[in-house]
């Protein structure tokens, strides 16, 4: 069952919506996008006992995806994708820029090990936003922690590129005891 809430968190709204029951596994979305694109991953990952929330910054000035990911400007999917996946996809150019913008400020090492958290790395090999080569080094320098899946013909949208494979790699992870039940 799909529950939406709208969440105040100092000073802010985030829009969040909600699947199953049990541990809760939080799905963020790309900065600025909306969370429409976790729909069918948030229905599996429930159907497996666990809850998901989706979480995005609610914001009045929105595009469809299409329109935003030219405003953008980067190549954000696979020359083998259609690009009318993106017409289920919202997006929030302020928030993205805004995003990018606090990037900037952070010290990669502040957060590129995510703690001692086990990590599932699902990377479209043509992501020219978040170059797959990311996704490598952190396997070299974190081991066994890190789990990397690279899939060919797709781009830094991959959940809509490619969902079966990304569901079955988040599914697999999951069940394999990598979140804490």
């Amino acid at each position: 069952m799909q529950q939406h809430r709208n969440i105040e968190v100092g000073g802010a709204t985030l829009e969040c919506t909600f699947y199953g029951s049990g541990t809760p596994v939080v799905l963020l979305a790309n900065a600025g996008c909306s969370t429409g694109y976790f729909d069918d991953l948030a229905r599996v990952l429930a159907a497996g006992g666990l809850q998901t929330i989706s979480v995005r910054n609610a914001t009045e000035v929105k595009m469809n995806g299409s329109d935003c990911v030219t405003v953008l400007g980067a190549r954000w999917l696979s020359p083998a994708s259609d690009p009318k996946i993106l017409a289920q996809v919202e997006c929030w150019p302020a928030v993205h820029l805004a995003h990018l913008a606090t990037s900037r400020g952070m010290a990669l090492e502040d957060w590129w090990g995510a703690g001692t958290a086990p990590l599932l790395v699902i990377q479209g090999l043509d992501d020219e936003a978040a170059p797959p080569s990311n996704g490598h080094a952190l396997r070299e320098q974190f081991g066994d922690r890190v789990r990397v899946i690279d899939l060919p013909r797709a781009g830094h949208f991959l959940l809509l590129e490619q969902p079966e494979a990304v569901t079955r790699a988040v599914a697999e992870f999951v069940s394999a005891g990598a979140v804490p039940r």
